[in-house]
């Protein structure tokens, strides 16, 4: 039986932009479900609304009730501005004259908000690190300390293997007798609550 890790970059990079969009906006909203941000407060038509401002995905400001315990390693605190690429990964003083001065990406970072780019393209971390310098520059422009996230088609696979109902809707990924998160989380409360009743009771 085929693994069901077994993904990679390059399955991830033939994607066609519309279902990368559809794979990071689902990648997305999975984790939120893992960290408990509610999904009202993820909105994913921003491209339909604001066709060229440079931003596929915004997530909200939670109030104190909808304040996740922890924010784990993918998603910044807070109000964050997300942008997909698919195809091969423009140079950076490529995207710093185009994708990054588009309006709704300047509007989040000149507010000092967190800005998370996605590429389907397999970049190596010097590129990454050139992409994450051209963005703080830009916040360094607004008086803003940079708040950069980077995430290449290596980076997706990592984040997409923690989600496995991701991969096998958007990359033919089988998977057989795995759970869910939330199914697997209940299942294994129940588990320990049973097993805890059982001592008490002996």
């Amino acid at each position: 039986m085929l693994s069901p890790f077994s993904i990679n970059a390059l399955t991830i990079g033939i994607l066609p932009g519309h279902l990368f969009t559809l794979f990071c906006n689902d990648l997305l909203r999975a984790e939120a479900s893992r960290i408990r941000l509610p999904q009202r407060l993820i909105d994913d038509t921003v491209r339909e609304t604001a066709p060229d401002g440079g931003v596929d995905l915004l997530i909200g400001e939670p109030n104190i009730e909808d304040q996740p315990s922890s924010w784990g390693e993918w998603v910044p605190e807070g109000v964050s501005a997300w942008q997909y690429k698919s195809g091969k990964c423009p140079p950076a003083k490529e995207l710093a004259g185009g994708e990054f001065q588009k309006w709704k990406v300047r509007e989040a970072i000149s507010r000092g908000e967190p800005y998370c780019f996605l590429t389907a393209d397999s970049i190596n971390p010097a590129k990454a690190g050139r992409i994450e310098e051209a963005l703080r520059e830009i916040y360094r422009t607004y008086g803003q300390e940079p708040r950069v996230r980077v995430y290449g088609a290596t980076k997706l696979v990592e984040w997409a293997k923690q989600h496995l109902g991701v991969p096998v809707q958007h990359l033919g990924v089988p998977v057989t007798g795995w759970l869910p998160f939330d199914q697997w989380e209940q299942a294994t409360t129940h588990a320990t609550s049973s097993s805890q009743t059982n001592k008490e009771a002996t």
